[in-house]
């Protein structure tokens, strides 16, 4: 990836009646980066793919594709192609003539047609395949033929609306790494929208977390994960415990991993008591809920206004169980600052 941004969205919004669909979102997305914007429903990011494809026009704001202002393009210039989350493929056309179908439009030649379906099915594995109808294909093969319909035109932006919703979760986890893969391959900016954040996190670069029309933050999952800036994208993006210090009015969180049960608190660390009231086996990962003992003569309970309840992660399954005492402890490096 190059530093320079290839697509940027500066102040857009977008109202319908007394709705708000986007309020003032800018967003710089680089060359061949694979960006996410996630967020829960009515959050605006379906609004803002329909902008950047020209479904929909913004309000005000500006969007520049390569230096140049894409709201201006008429929606068949646009040098960008839209994958849905239907597929939307043509039942009684095969495989090839589906993937081929946009480029006939065009009025492309027989040899370059030829060449270019061959070259796009071969990178997402459906090589032998041309000639089967798309209702003779899995859920997955269509999902690639939907892929391969969208790339063969070389789009300089690919937009992804929930691509993987339709899939059962296998075949979703498979496909979020093919995606991943034939994006570093084909070297194609990817933006895909999607509600799932463990899509989010497995696929893209970068994410764009949005609520209510607004941009929350735009970091790398790993930023997202270990550095969220408010609590909505702390809560949003996995779990975490939000603890509301007395002294300052600050928030504080703290991911469950990063807790420990049945410990002795090491110099300087944190330390609470509590009961666990559940346990949740996620294969690989338990997940313990500690009704928090606030009546006891604690530090870290009295500075951080421990919350009633407290989540913490350990690896594998735990002999805790509901009703037993136990501490829990972690390092104040743990906590990460929020904004309300």
């Amino acid at each position: 990836m190059t530093d320079a941004p290839l697509l940027q969205i500066a102040g857009v919004s977008r109202s319908f009646g007394d709705v708000t669909a986007l309020d003032g979102v800018s967003i710089d997305v680089v060359e061949n980066e694979f960006f996410a914007l996630l967020g829960p429903s009515g959050c605006g990011k379906t609004t803002l793919l329909r902008i950047l494809a020209g479904l929909e026009d913004p309000d005000a704001g500006t969007v520049t594709l390569a230096g140049d202002d894409l709201i201006a393009m008429p929606v068949h210039r646009r040098p960008i192609n839209l994958m849905f989350q239907s597929f939307a493929l043509f039942p009684h056309l095969n495989v090839e003539k589906n993937v081929a179908y946009g480029l006939q439009r065009e009025k492309r030649p027989k040899d370059e047609i030829r060449e270019r379906v061959a070259e796009a099915l071969q990178t997402v594995g459906l090589n032998g395949l041309g000639r089967r109808r798309v209702t003779e294909l899995s859920g997955g093969q269509r999902q690639r033929v939907a892929l391969a319909r969208a790339m063969v035109k070389r789009p300089r932006l690919l937009l992804l609306d929930e691509p993987l919703g339709a899939l059962d979760k296998q075949i979703r986890s498979q496909m979020q790494i093919e995606l991943k893969r034939l994006q570093n391959e084909v070297g194609i900016t990817f933006i895909v929208v999607t509600h799932d954040q463990e899509e989010a996190m497995s696929m893209a670069d970068r994410i764009a977390v949005l609520r209510d029309g607004h941009v929350e933050q735009i970091a790398s999952p790993e930023d997202l994960f270990d550095r969220p800036a408010t609590r909505f994208v702390a809560e949003f993006i996995g779990r975490t415990n939000i603890f509301e210090p007395r002294a300052n009015g600050r928030l504080l969180s703290v991911r469950p991993e990063r807790m420990l049960l049945d410990k002795e608190a090491s110099s300087g660390g944190r330390l609470l008591t509590g009961t666990v009231r559940d346990v949740q086996f996620f294969g690989g990962v338990s997940h313990a809920t500690i009704d928090v003992d606030h009546d006891a003569d604690d530090g870290a309970a009295t500075d951080l206004g421990s919350p009633a309840t407290i989540v913490v992660a350990t690896i594998g399954s735990t002999r805790i169980r509901p009703g037993h005492q136990t501490t829990i402890t972690w390092h104040p490096e743990s906590e990460v600052e929020i904004e309300r």
